[in-house]
């Protein structure tokens, strides 16, 4: 399984801009990232996009 790489540092970085965001991951994979995201800013929305159907489809549920 994948494992999300400078996971901290990309929720460090978002810190500043309020609570509530709107985020878009176009490389959305496994969603480690956006997991990490809407736990770290739960208010706010995130829409993923990924070229692999098969990964979106097992991704969805998260």
């Amino acid at each position: 399984m994948h494992q999300p790489v400078l996971k901290e540092e990309v929720i460090a970085w978002f810190q500043g801009a309020g609570h509530h965001r709107r985020f878009i991951d176009v490389t959305l994979g496994g969603g480690g990232h956006a997991e990490a995201i809407l736990s770290a800013f739960p208010a706010s929305r995130l829409m993923g996009v990924d070229r692999d159907r098969d990964i979106l489809e097992r991704t969805r549920p998260r």
